[in-house]
């Protein structure tokens, strides 16, 4: 029985199959099958049932894989302790991020870990709000950078930063105002978001408590399309400042601030509960909290 074994049966058995476990891995599906037939061998009884919808763990297969857990989180806490003794950062971590931020924070991110951590292997995806949530909670990603409307209580999290919601809209044909209520902004014609996105699900719930229906007139997954729309007039946008800042800076868009009740959105740095606390986490969470402040002054 060796690391590598177990580490392939913990595959399996979180992801419901050999062919998952491969596409998770990027490792072959026999090289797989072999290494848990060698264990099945090596412990004399079988590990999974197979049926014709898949798997499932048989007693003897759940109780190896606490132990398996156990060993595997001790192997990975040892090596941890030891780079730090050796001031030598080493590992992998998967960094969730926003698509909306990805582009100010994943090319620095990325930078100072080549050139500071160069044992560290830093992936990073993108996604949506919702996409990002579930991704932590499976074990997906280890950290992620969400936006949500407040600290969840699933997730190990803190704020980075919190962001004021304006109305935006194009200078030719928007709201020329200091201010509007939320009452108003909800008969605008809206473009908005889809609900995975947790601002879109906060300003449903704020309307539904009103009794409002909200005038969305098109539903947009890309802040960058949002945004054109807006500007060429065919209708207006709910963002904070930091997403529009070039197009305010230039004229193109021009923004309200949402009041009664204002609108915000905070910015959270997230752990996937699946993922150890260990000195390379913290310092891939002190590179992210260090980049984001650099952002917002």
């Amino acid at each position: 029985m060796d690391i590598r074994q177990l580490q392939y049966f913990m595959l399996v058995s979180e992801h419901g199959g050999f062919s998952a476990a491969a596409t998770s891995s990027g490792v072959g599906q026999p090289a797989i099958s072999r290494q848990i037939k060698l264990l099945e061998e090596e412990v004399g009884t079988p590990l999974f049932l197979r049926h014709g919808r898949g798997i499932v763990l048989t007693g003897a297969g759940r109780r190896l894989l606490d132990h398996a857990r156990a060993i595997v989180d001790r192997m990975e806490r040892a090596k941890a302790d030891l780079a730090e003794i050796n001031n030598t950062m080493a590992g992998e971590i998967v960094l969730g991020l926003p698509a909306s931020i990805g582009s100010t924070l994943t090319a620095p991110l990325l930078k100072r870990f080549m050139s500071g951590f160069p044992l560290v292997k830093l992936s990073v995806v993108e996604g949506l709000s919702g996409h990002l949530h579930e991704w932590l909670l499976r074990g997906d990603v280890d950290l992620a950078v969400v936006y949500l409307p407040r600290v969840s209580s699933e997730l190990f999290s803190e704020t980075l930063s919190s962001d004021q919601i304006y109305l935006v809209g194009s200078p030719e044909t928007g709201v020329h105002a200091d201010t509007i209520d939320f009452e108003d902004v909800l008969g605008l014609p809206l473009i908005l978001t889809s609900q995975l996105h947790a601002l879109r699900r906060e300003v449903d719930l704020l309307a539904k408590k009103r009794a409002r229906q909200i005038n969305v007139k098109c539903e947009v997954d890309s802040i960058l399309s949002i945004k054109d729309l807006v500007a060429e007039g065919y209708g207006y946008a709910l963002l904070p400042l930091r997403l529009v800042r070039p197009e305010l800076d230039s004229g193109r868009l021009h923004s309200v601030r949402i009041v009664n009740p204002e609108l915000t959105r905070n910015l959270l740095l997230a752990m996937s509960p699946r993922t150890k606390d260990t000195p390379l986490t913290r310092a891939v969470r002190k590179e992210i909290k260090a980049i984001v402040a650099d952002g917002a002054n």
